[in-house]
């Protein structure tokens, strides 16, 4: 619950100007969320969040202007929006590379939950907004499912990057633009030769349960790529 987040009528920003930076956010509680995951909590680096049926959430925002960062994250980080919430990441130049689940307990000890990063980089979750903007640079995006440009029910999820070769690496389902329980879900990249890992790409599921058809609209996912040489898990054509 940290490094740019806005809880309940809350407004959180870290803004970074320069420099090689190491964020870390997560790595210490097992998530309540989905205990079955085994993965661990985070709420940060960009996140607004409410209380579940409770309260409106705030607005979080993460800001950093340049360097070669390294972004450390587990659940709900990097740049989303949970309960009607609002979350904005941008990395203006560099490098960066978001590794999707920390890699280490936050005492610095042998992780001993499985990797595992679930709603992260430009991800909306129940009537929410998230934003994950990357303007320059040869980045990489780590998650495991419902990530990189994801919404879930009656949320958008943006994840945008402007240029450099770039890596998005998702192995699970979900992932990489996609929209679910009538969600839009967007991932845009500009320039570069990109590899998209995973194998849902832009996948609008026909079923919707949270809600009742058609009067909730759809699943509306999208992967735009303009420019580079390309490949996608799913084994779409460049």
């Amino acid at each position: 619950w940290a490094q740019g987040f806005g809880g309940p009528l809350g407004f959180g920003v870290l803004d970074d100007l320069e420099g090689d930076d190491h964020y870390y956010c997560g790595g210490m509680w097992r998530t309540s969320y989905h205990p079955e995951t085994q993965g661990y909590e985070a709420w940060g680096q960009g996140v607004g969040a409410g209380l579940r049926g409770v309260t409106n959430g705030g607005i979080g925002v993460i800001l950093d202007g340049s360097g070669d960062d390294l972004y450390e994250y587990d659940y709900f980080a990097q740049g989303g929006g949970y309960w009607l919430g609002t979350g904005f990441a941008r990395d203006f130049q560099g490098n960066d590379r978001r590794l999707g689940s920390t890699r280490k307990e936050h005492d610095g000890s042998y992780r001993v939950q499985p990797l595992f990063g679930r709603f992260t980089c430009g991800f909306g979750c129940h009537y929410a907004v998230g934003f994950c903007f990357d303007d320059h640079g040869n980045d990489t995006y780590g998650g495991t499912i419902m990530g990189l440009g994801f919404s879930w029910d009656c949320s958008n999820g943006f994840l945008c990057d402007f240029d450099g070769n770039d890596r998005y690496e998702a192995s699970g389902g979900l992932t990489e633009g996609d929209g679910a329980q009538a969600g839009l879900g967007v991932l845009l990249d500009y320039r570069g030769n990109d590899i998209y890992e995973g194998y849902s790409q832009g996948y609008a599921s026909p079923r919707i349960s949270y809600h009742s058809l058609p009067r909730c609209g759809g699943n509306f996912s999208f992967l735009l790529d303009d420019g580079g040489t390309d490949t996608y898990g799913c084994g779409a054509q460049d």
